[in-house]
């Protein structure tokens, strides 16, 4: 039941289904905000340098120079479960960039684990491989990934993931201008045009399901920025969010710890760096 539920929620957004645009406002709930939506404009007049997908991934990848090539951080993870409670759990993870993520929920050697290498998805059982699957973390893609990797590179990804790169858009989000890339039926990147943070990823969960993850609370961290608060609203409502605490920029990570057939020595490595 766990391994069903964490490959469906546990990392917000990494199905790679294709996704559908949301843009009405949330409804409210205990966590109420105004209508973030604002007045879509025609376009970029092409005196901004960012006009279409090559010159936004291309103007993210140079904007922050020394963005943090590793990242250590415990999450707060809330899920609301069907009848409208809230479950807690505290993980621990890990980054190293681009395309490296190390998650431990909990025990690292009970239960299930995570790990994404690249363009595969590993899932640890117990401390052991359990699986390899085909699949790819998008937010560490656009969260991350952009600004530390060939614009090419990111562009391949994003072509190989069902991103329409040929749809390029303006538009406000949360009162702040923004560039959107993608169409509602390949799913929509959100950049904010000032700082070039990526800060919306609307897409389709199971079933046909709307899925809009949203980066909250943008604070500097090394030399970019870090969004403390990830939420993931699914049809209106918000299922699923992320507190980050004892955000570590840079730190050194021994490379063991993103081998899935060694999971067990990065534990002790980890248990190391926190005694």
């Amino acid at each position: 039941m766990r391994l069903a539920l964490l490959l469906a929620l546990a990392v917000a957004g990494c199905a790679q289904t294709p996704p559908v645009a949301d843009a009405s406002p949330a409804p409210a709930d205990t966590t109420d905000r105004p209508p973030r939506m604002g007045p879509v404009f025609a376009g970029p007049m092409r005196a901004d340098p960012v006009f279409d997908a090559a010159s936004l991934v291309e103007a993210m990848a140079t904007r922050y120079p020394e963005w943090a090539r590793t990242l250590s951080f415990t999450q707060r993870t809330s899920r609301r479960e069907p009848d409208g409670a809230v479950s807690v759990e505290t993980w621990r993870e890990w980054a190293a960039l681009p395309g490296r993520l190390r998650i431990e929920m909990g025990d690292p050697m009970v239960g299930t684990d995570i790990l994404f290498v690249g363009d595969t998805m590993y899932v640890v059982q117990d401390g052991r491989l359990e699986a390899a699957v085909a699949d790819r973390n998008p937010l560490l893609l656009w969260g991350f990934d952009v600004y530390t990797q060939d614009p090419v590179e990111t562009l391949r990804i994003a072509a190989e993931d069902g991103v329409d790169l040929a749809a390029f858009r303006t538009d406000v989000w949360d009162g702040t201008p923004a560039y959107v890339l993608g169409a509602p039926e390949t799913g929509e990147v959100w950049v904010e045009r000032d700082r070039l943070l990526f800060v919306r990823l609307v897409e389709t969960g199971p079933e046909g399901a709307r899925r809009d993850v949203r980066f909250e609370n943008y604070r500097p961290l090394g030399g970019g920025w870090i969004a403390p608060l990830v939420e993931v609203w699914q049809d209106g409502e918000r299922v699923f969010w992320e507190e980050y605490s004892d955000i570590v920029a840079d730190p050194v990570l021994d490379p063991v710890l993103f081998e899935p057939r060694r999971w067990a020595e990065g534990v002790a490595e980890t248990v190391a760096e926190t005694h």
